[in-house]
């Protein structure tokens, strides 16, 4: 679904441009409402997620075969119980923390002409920017506001 609430159909054949962005260019661009998938057989596979406590964090990473690097175990062990501290009054028995879910540049994330091409297909698809994700793409046309308070409704830019 795009900003303006049109569902559409992306794939090669119907708004390739926007099925492009959609699969490498984060959140920014729509609302994807369903998936269709092309099967085929394959003979080993391994995917899903797998949830342990954080407390059990370095003998996970033991057991896969990853050596934390001593300095930088510290460091990410104080942010990790920072953050846990701030969520407890909404932890569940696992933590998920993806650091990558803050805002951050988007430019830096692809060429140069794969970011130009996606602030295209975004003024395209949303123009107003009211779609947005942790690595926001904003659209061709709009310009970063200095200061602006939400005020529920669209505006050009990003705050």
């Amino acid at each position: 679904m795009t900003a303006d609430g049109r569902l559409v159909r992306a794939d090669r054949e119907h708004e390739p441009d926007l099925f492009w962005a959609l699969r490498g260019g984060g959140g920014s661009f729509g609302v994807v409402t369903a998936i269709e998938f092309r099967l085929f057989p394959v003979s080993q596979m391994y995917a899903g997620h797998l949830w342990y406590p954080i407390e059990r964090g370095a003998e996970v990473l033991h057991a896969i075969g990853v050596a934390p690097d001593p300095d930088a175990a510290a460091a990410v062990t104080t942010q990790a119980a920072a953050v846990k501290q701030a969520l407890a009054p909404w932890a569940a028995r696992q933590m998920y923390l993806n650091f990558a879910e803050t805002a951050s540049p988007a430019a830096p994330l692809w060429t140069e002409s794969a970011y130009h091409r996606l602030r295209r297909i975004k003024a395209q698809v949303d123009p107003c920017n009211m779609i947005r994700a942790n690595h926001p793409v904003r659209p061709a046309d709009a310009r970063p506001l200095a200061s602006a308070a939400w005020t529920g409704q669209p505006t050009r830019g990003f705050r």
